[in-house]
């Protein structure tokens, strides 16, 4: 049975996106697989991994109105292998899905669809949705994800907080030792919620919205559930049950000493520092003194690094330790020229801001070097 060709450009990118959330070993052998659906001249292919699942649309000409599986790694590094405007047929045969290009041919395995798992569809009961720009949640998801924890045991750290109050919507990342903080004032929402998103959901969810086709992205969440949709491509997935920590008692609200500084010059003395921080703890000592910084690195071999940086410091000498990879982390993933490094003394935490967004809190834990 002929079911239909297309552009191998046109299905890759949704048969990847749908593949991405496929675990390799899988307890249920149905769950290695991609489900495609053929209705009404509209292929739908699902991914699912028990905790998250990945919708995708996209229009095709057939005759055909049918459901089969097919493996999801192996049609994926099949159609990576194969030229980008090549033409891709599929058919089924004797419960094997046979796709053709120019003169290869495979052969895949299916399994039967009726065993194809799926998230539960909640009523619609106490049901909460906001719209945002795509391009706005890219850019908060850019401030936020790298502060997500893994794997850890307080497992609500393991995800991002959306948290809606009414005009305020608040994006905030924590693993214990630093805080990621996003707000955005949205004045059409009157709605509020609080949900925890899982880690891997929010990678998802960051990764496809490039080959996201419409402007806005809708989020809708449902006691259990949270989605991310646009025209093509849906991502659903479960929520983590649990309390986030209260922000707001983290974040430092009168750090007196202010300094400004270029967050590119910053970035590459601690990423040249750092080359002789001890691999364990990846200490870093920063000393403020008389209009300059002393960035330190030293390891357990008693090799050294130091580099000094002119800025503007007026205050007492301050001599304070941190992660350097957590410092690095958030200056990367800021597009500043200039940032805003808040403290109080060498025991408290350091307040990182954008030079002209106040939206955008950083806050990371000192250490003893």
């Amino acid at each position: 049975m002929n079911l239909f060709k297309i552009k191998n450009s046109e299905i890759l990118r949704y048969v990847n996106s749908s593949s991405n959330i496929v675990e390799r070993k899988q307890t249920l052998p149905i769950l290695a697989n991609l489900l495609f659906i053929i209705e009404n001249n509209t292929l739908t292919i699902k991914g699912f991994d028990q905790e998250i699942q990945i919708v995708c649309q996209l229009k095709i000409k057939s005759e055909q109105q049918t459901r089969f599986t097919v493996p999801a790694k192996k049609l994926n590094d099949i159609l990576r292998n194969l030229p980008e405007n090549s033409d891709v047929s599929f058919s089924l045969i004797d419960g094997k899905v046979i796709l053709k290009c120019s003169n290869s041919q495979f052969t895949l395995l299916t399994i039967d669809a009726n065993e194809f798992p799926q998230l539960l569809d909640e009523e619609n009961q106490d049901s909460h949705t906001i719209k945002l720009e795509k391009l706005k949640i890219k850019n908060i998801l850019q401030h936020v994800i790298f502060s997500m924890a893994s794997q850890d045991i307080r497992f609500y750290l393991n995800g991002l907080l959306l948290k809606v109050e009414e005009n305020n919507i608040f994006f905030v990342s924590t693993d214990g030792h630093r805080l990621s903080f996003y707000n955005v004032v949205d004045n059409e929402n009157k709605q509020m919620f609080s949900v925890i998103i899982p880690r891997k959901a929010i990678l998802e969810i960051y990764k496809n919205l490039d080959i996201s086709e419409t402007k806005f992205i809708e989020i809708k969440y449902s006691k259990k559930f949270i989605s991310f949709t646009n025209a093509n491509i849906e991502i659903k997935s479960k929520i983590i049950e649990g309390n986030f920590p209260d922000f707001t008692k983290v974040i430092p609200q009168e750090n007196p000493i202010k300094i400004e500084i270029e967050r590119e010059k910053l970035l590459k003395t601690l990423q040249r520092v750092s080359v002789l921080s001890n691999d364990k703890i990846r200490g870093i000592r920063l000393t403020f003194y008389d209009n300059k910084l002393i960035v330190v690195c030293s390891n357990q071999d008693r090799e050294l690094a130091e580099e000094t940086i002119d800025i503007k410091y007026s205050f007492e000498s301050l001599e304070i330790g941190f992660n350097v990879n957590y410092l690095i982390d958030a200056l990367s993933n800021i597009n500043d020229e200039k940032i805003i490094i808040s403290l109080r003394d060498q025991n408290s935490s350091m307040l990182i801001e954008k030079n002209d967004n106040q939206h955008f809190k950083y806050v990371v834990m000192p250490m003893r070097i």
